[in-house]
């Protein structure tokens, strides 16, 4: 999970590292977001994608 309004990593170098990562994976983005908490910020959203990508890894 990223915030697509990073200034410190930027969604380059964030799809660069998922790109690279094996085995399951989920890449989900924040719009409006920066380097933030993103469960502070959108805890709601964040808990479901959470709850998703683990009923997901269980099935993979």
């Amino acid at each position: 999970m990223q915030g697509e309004e990073d200034k410190w990593v930027t969604l380059n170098e964030i799809k660069e590292l998922f790109n690279n990562l094996n085995g399951f994976k989920q890449l989900v983005l924040f719009p409006n977001t920066g380097h933030e908490l993103l469960v502070s910020l959108e805890g709601e959203k964040w808990f479901q994608h959470l709850e998703q990508f683990l009923k997901n890894l269980e099935k993979s």
